[in-house]
């Protein structure tokens, strides 16, 4: 069993944990990014800058709001704070505030939970609304709220933005202005969305039984495809996160306490690392998988 509150490291060619970070209290997103990783650690409100080689923290900076979720891109690490409901944007390099960027001016019970860059765009889920961002001019270029009942998780790829949504739903919407152009009802509350090998991949639970499936998504008709079982599930809706890296993808099971590796060809389960505590966030860099336990 790893530390509580680290970024655990697991070399893929051998499926085994390398390296052990101590970060923050409750870390949840990571992001690798050009020279360092970054951890979002959400009850103390701060970011760990982490060295790739080095394996040691840089730095902790603090933002005074809560983290959740960050991405790396177009030289700043943006931040999205959860129930502070901003975007921070901080300086790739140095780790200083930029700017922030409060997202909803309606909603006062909208939080900031999800948040990628993909299309020359960083995109923000806040509440039931999903917002594209432009880096340069750190503004909001496109919005659109009218079809979600609360944005879950957001990934860019194909041509197409998908968003997994707390309604049961998962839709592709396009990426100049956020209007939809397709959707699949699944009967389960999708916990999260990556796009990999010309596919948007759910992680999600089953329809039947107390399980979370890996599940594929058709990118033209927006039906699902096959589905594999990874492991056990034992709250609902699972609180769980998927990414892709070294030609398969990982998931990790936050209740179950591991991270399973899975060949998208097969659909076979080709690793179940058991990290323990609660596995959250995951990436892959570096040549490494990357994972937060809380």
């Amino acid at each position: 069993m790893v530390q509580q509150n680290s970024l655990v490291v697991v070399d893929p060619s051998r499926n085994r944990v390398v390296g052990v970070v101590p970060v923050g209290q409750t870390p949840r997103g990571v992001a690798v990014g050009r020279d360092y990783v970054w951890v979002a650690n959400s009850a103390d409100g701060t970011i760990s800058q982490i060295g790739k080689k080095s394996l040691s923290t840089v730095q902790t900076i603090g933002l005074g709001e809560q983290a959740t979720d960050l991405v790396e891109s177009a030289g700043s690490v943006w931040v999205a704070t959860g129930i502070d409901d901003t975007l921070v944007q901080l300086d790739a390099r140095s780790g200083g505030i930029l700017e922030r960027l409060h997202l909803s001016s309606s909603d006062q019970t909208a939080s900031a939970h999800a948040v990628t860059a993909g299309a020359g765009a960083i995109w923000v889920a806040s509440g039931n609304e999903l917002l594209k961002i432009d880096p340069k001019s750190d503004s909001v270029i496109a919005r659109q709220g009218c079809c979600f009942g609360g944005v879950n998780d957001v990934a860019v790829g194909g041509g197409s933005v998908w968003i997994a949504d707390v309604g049961e739903v998962v839709y592709r919407a396009s990426q100049a202005d956020l209007h939809q152009t397709g959707r699949v009802g699944l009967g389960v509350i999708p916990g999260a969305v990556t796009f990999a090998f010309g596919s948007p991949w759910l992680a999600l639970p089953s329809t039947f039984g107390r399980r979370i499936t890996l599940a594929e998504l058709d990118p033209q008709t927006v039906q699902a495809l096959d589905s594999t079982p990874i492991g056990p599930s034992v709250g609902y809706p699972p609180t769980m996160e998927l990414t892709s890296g070294a030609g398969d993808l990982w998931i990790t099971n936050f209740d179950a306490g591991t991270l399973v590796r899975v060949d998208p060809r097969s659909g076979v389960v080709k690793a179940t690392i058991h990290l323990g505590h609660h596995p959250f966030g995951v990436a892959f860099g570096a040549n490494r998988i990357w994972v937060t336990v809380s």
